[in-house]
C-alpha cells in the first residue's frame, strides 16, 4: 500500500497486513504539524486485541495483539498535536467504522499521503494535463 490519505481499514490477516499496519503507524507517529494522521481502522476487535477477551474466541485462526501497541506508540508520538491517538479505531461495527473514515476524511489538513499525491500531480506526474 503506497497511498492511502482517506484511511485504512485493516481486517484480520497475517504477516502481510501485520507489515502494512506498521508501515502505516510510522508515518502517523512521525508525521508534522500541520499533516494529519492517516485513520487506521482494526476490524475485528476480538482478533486485533484479544487479551481483552477471556476465554479468547477461538474461531479467530490466530489473532494479533496488535492494537495495544500501536495505541501505545500513538500515545508516545513525539506531539500532543500530533493527532495519532484520534485516528485509531478499534471495532466491529461497520456503521460506526464508516462514521469514522467520513469524520477523517472531512477534515481540512492533509495526511501525508495527500501530500505525495500533490507532488506527484504537481510535479513530474501531472495526470490532469492533455500534454
Amino acid at each position: 500500500m503506497t497511498i492511502a490519505s482517506g484511511g485504512i481499514v485493516f481486517a484480520p490477516g497475517s504477516a502481510g497486513t501485520v507489515q502494512e499496519v506498521f508501515q502505516n503507524a510510522t508515518v502517523n507517529y512521525y508525521k508534522k504539524a500541520p499533516l494529519r494522521a492517516t485513520p487506521m481502522v482494526f476490524l475485528g476487535r476480538a482478533f486485533w486485541n484479544p487479551a481483552a477477551y477471556d476465554p479468547p474466541q477461538q474461531s479467530l485462526g490466530h489473532p494479533k495483539p496488535l492494537y495495544p501497541l500501536v495505541e501505545k506508540l500513538a500515545r508516545d508520538a513525539s506531539s500532543a498535536m500530533n493527532g495519532f491517538t484520534e485516528a485509531l479505531l478499534l471495532s466491529d461495527d461497520p456503521v460506526l467504522i464508516a462514521k469514522f473514515i467520513d469524520e477523517h476524511v472531512c477534515q481540512e489538513l492533509p495526511t501525508f499521503a495527500d501530500l505525495r499525491v500533490q507532488t506527484l500531480i504537481g510535479g513530474r506526474l501531472n495526470w490532469g494535463s492533455s500534454d
